[in-house]
């Protein structure tokens, strides 16, 4: 049964079209077995990029280093602590992050709540030299 309303609005389903997704993918295609060597070395290569490109003070003595935990590694640039990135999947303070995901420090010896990127995405707008972005 059909009818019409005074608006000329029926009870006939309305049809859609079907929306087709293209999926790109966010991974570096560099890096297809995700070697955490291989996304280390290139944030490191991309941070101090971004530090001579940013105009630093004595881009030469800008030193980025790694110190491996337990869980994360931790990201050391001088005598300060750039950020975090997780070694596997897992939960930090009842969120669940990937493998490769990058945290701000909280502290000197502790990640922050959520991640902000991840070492094997393309792009790179999520971090700057200083650390990772704030959350927007």
């Amino acid at each position: 049964m059909s009818f019409k309303f005074i608006n000329n609005i029926g009870n006939e389903p309305i049809k859609k079209n079907k929306v087709v997704k293209i999926y790109e993918s966010k991974y570096d295609s560099n890096n297809i077995e995700r070697n955490m060597d291989i996304a280390l070395e290139r944030l490191k290569k991309n941070i101090t990029l971004k530090y001579k490109n940013g105009g630093g003070f004595r881009p030469n003595k800008f030193n980025i280093s790694f110190k491996y935990g337990r869980k994360f590694i931790k990201v050391l640039e001088g005598t300060r602590v750039w950020g975090f990135v997780a070694m596997d999947d897992g939960i930090h303070k009842n969120h669940i992050y990937n493998r490769g995901d990058t945290f701000k420090a909280a502290s000197w010896n502790a990640p922050a709540k959520h991640a902000r990127g991840n070492v094997f995405y393309k792009d790179t707008s999520w971090y700057e030299w200083t650390g990772p972005n704030y959350l927007k």
